[in-house]
């Protein structure tokens, strides 16, 4: 429980417990964490509080095009390029600097680090973390639970549930970004 605490300055909410004396009222929350505990916490809201919403935090700075789809529960940081028929799946972390080319899509609760560079065609699955300046050849599928290491270039599909690091990456163990 952290009502009434501060975290680096920032006054918090507290625990589920505070919810109850708001329950009524419109709130909005972001939680940004790690993509299972967001998940949890999301779906506790979702099915305890009937009026909680759920955000998208876009920085002013972001370039988005017009046809492209954000779900709620996005978090995108400044200098963002989205591009044309992208798809952004509910509770993403998108952070500095982030680039979507044209018809890619990108699961829910996966979390693209700084300067991550993502070709035209590309489909990022579920629950996926891709490190800072890593970058995915275009038409490139990769599975969900996956770990792209930072700089890594992805030039092949890459299956679900596996991490990848290199140039060209190469699958180097199993996520554990599921359990």
């Amino acid at each position: 429980n952290t009502h009434n605490k501060k975290i680096r300055g920032y006054d918090t909410l507290g625990g589920f417990e505070y919810f109850e004396k708001i329950k009524n009222e419109k709130v909005y929350i972001f939680v940004s964490s790690h993509s299972n505990k967001r998940k949890i916490i999301f779906n506790k809201l979702k099915s305890n509080y009937k009026n909680f919403i759920y955000p998208k935090l876009i920085d002013k700075s972001c370039i988005i095009q017009s046809d492209a789809k954000i779900d709620n529960g996005t978090l995108m940081e400044a200098g963002c390029i989205i591009g044309h028929e992208v798809s952004i799946g509910f509770g993403c972390i998108l952070n500095l600097g982030v680039k979507i080319s044209h018809n890619s899509s990108v699961g829910e609760y996966s979390h693209l680090a700084i300067g991550v560079s993502l070709s035209g065609l590309v489909r990022i699955g579920s629950n996926c973390l891709i490190g800072a300046g890593a970058s995915v050849n275009p038409a490139i599928k990769i599975g969900n639970n996956c770990i792209v290491t930072p700089g890594s270039a992805v030039t092949t599909n890459i299956p679900n549930d596996v991490v990848v690091s290199g140039n060209p990456a190469k699958i180097i163990g199993e996520s554990k970004r599921n359990s």
